[in-house]
């Protein structure tokens, strides 16, 4: 079966290839094991569920205002109720 040049499999034979002649090492997080990048997948729920869920965007400019005051406020809080 042949795959749109856009699909996910050519995507990753891409960046397995590029990988490969780079010589950059290639780690995946095995499939149903989220927690194996669970910083990751903390950030990306905060961002949706306080930004992304509640903004709607004018345009690549406003996204871009609105992102980079949420990013600041973000790194500036701490990200613990705990932490001083």
């Amino acid at each position: 079966m042949l795959l749109p040049p856009d699909s996910t499999e050519f995507t990753a034979n891409a960046m397995l290839t590029w990988s490969k002649e780079t010589d950059v090492a290639w780690h995946f997080v095995t499939p149903g094991k989220p927690m194996q990048n669970g910083i990751c997948e903390a950030f990306n729920s905060k961002i949706r569920d306080k930004l992304l869920n509640k903004v709607l965007f004018f345009g690549l400019d406003h996204a871009r205002e609105v992102v980079g005051r949420w990013v600041a406020d973000y790194n500036a809080a701490p990200s613990h109720s705990t932490i001083g």
